[in-house]
């Protein structure tokens, strides 16, 4: 999978090297882990104040779509909750 420009992607942030006190200079490692991690596609990303998202272990949420009455009418909908912000639906 090729990735671009202007992608959304979901990833660990496994280190930050080389951080100074100016702007730049600094290299981030992700690592894409799991299934759940890569590109983000067909789905909205809605950027909200960050102090909103609890910080959780796992923040990939889903909603609905266990066939019981849920709300949702069965349509299961899956969240990601970025701690800075991000949540893609």
């Amino acid at each position: 999978e090729v990735l671009s420009e202007g992608d959304i992607i979901s990833a660990e942030v496994r280190m930050v090297q080389g951080q100074s006190s100016g702007l730049g200079g600094g290299n981030i490692v992700l690592h894409a882990r799991s299934v759940r991690c890569g590109k983000l596609e067909n789905g909205c990303f809605v950027m909200v104040p960050s102090w909103l998202i609890a910080r959780r272990k796992k923040h990939f949420v889903v909603l609905g779509g266990n066939g019981e009455n849920d709300g949702f009418d069965g349509v299961k909908i899956e969240v990601l909750l970025g701690c800075n912000g991000g949540v893609w639906i």
